[in-house]
């Protein structure tokens, strides 16, 4: 578990940050150096992206708001897809699950009733013991992995800040790091649930990874096994066994450029389909293939501020 778990409260790290900066601290949460013993991080990472249009103008979110829209996410994956969430002593519930559970016992609620479904009042108390449980560790250990770049915190106060660079980073850049959570997320859950013994991971990760799109995802991601797999394999290209086990993308030879235009792979192959992104795909991989490592990064270095453009029109 990430050494800031036990933080009582921490501030964000004053003066500029550049978005290479701001990546490496997001990305970090996605490399095998940031440990895992549940699936929080992805969950908490998650409500700040869904929460930013309620930032007051300080640029604070309230601990109330956040374990709202964080057990809404569980509610699903815990009741109704049955999703263990804990890697370690997997066989014994984490406080969420026993949460969640002792709810739908209390009052008879069945596990396909949506979150947003509920009374007032149960919805009241499921966030209240959620915020309860899982501030104690996730608040501080997200703090930690993103390098206090992203937000401050308040254990007591009950809030955290958002660093105002961050904020316009996470807005910018919202579609593509949700990508990225979603399918390190699945791929959590990949390795600690086994309600498909008998297929392969690729199968596995790819039903996983489809749960998320269904979910959270309903507004236009295609979901086809043919899909999941391009996509599969992208995110394996950017985050290879050789570049995880290292303690910061920066230092395994990854920059911000590349990371944006293995996402322009992702959104070319699953959203545009675009002739131009299959073209520079192949070439990107002709030049990998064939040892040209200077040209390689020479195209991904082309043009920058006209691949965000591209991006940002994707995402719009």
């Amino acid at each position: 578990m990430s050494a800031g778990y036990n933080l009582k409260s921490g501030n964000y790290k004053n003066g500029k940050v550049s978005d290479e900066e701001l990546w490496e601290a997001v990305t970090f949460v996605f490399t095998s150096a940031s440990r895992n013993e549940s699936s929080y991080k992805f969950g908490f990472l998650k409500a700040i992206i869904d929460c930013l249009p309620y930032i007051d103008s300080d640029y604070k979110l309230s601990f109330d708001t956040l374990f709202k829209d964080f057990a809404n996410t569980y509610w699903s994956l815990v009741l109704k897809y049955e999703l263990k969430q804990k890697r370690k002593d997997s066989s014994v519930d984490t406080l969420l699950e026993r949460i969640f559970r002792s709810v739908t016992d209390e009052y008879a609620i069945d596990k396909y009733v949506s979150f947003a479904d509920l009374d007032e009042e149960i919805v009241s108390s499921v966030t209240h013991q959620t915020k309860q449980s899982c501030k104690r560790y996730v608040v501080g250990a997200l703090y930690d992995d993103t390098k206090a770049l992203i937000y401050g915190f308040s254990k007591k106060e009950e809030w955290i800040q958002i660093k105002p660079e961050a904020y316009t980073f996470l807005n910018k850049h919202k579609k593509l790091i949700e990508k990225l959570n979603y399918f390190e997320w699945a791929r959590f859950l990949e390795k600690i649930n086994n309600d498909l013994p008998n297929e392969n991971t690729e199968t596995r990760l790819i039903k996983y990874r489809e749960i998320f799109a269904d979910e959270f995802e309903g507004d236009g991601i295609k979901t086809s096994t043919d899909t999941s797999r391009r996509e599969t394999a992208l995110f394996n290209d950017v985050f290879p066994e050789k570049i995880i086990v290292f303690p910061s993308i920066e230092s395994a030879g990854v920059t911000s450029i590349e990371l944006l235009f293995k996402a322009e792979e992702i959104e070319d192959e699953i959203v545009a389909d675009s002739a131009d992104g299959q073209s520079r795909v192949k070439e990107y991989y002709s030049l990998q293939d064939s040892g040209e490592e200077s040209k390689r990064r020479s195209l991904l270095k082309d043009n920058p501020e006209e691949l965000i453009r591209r991006l940002e029109r994707q995402n719009r």
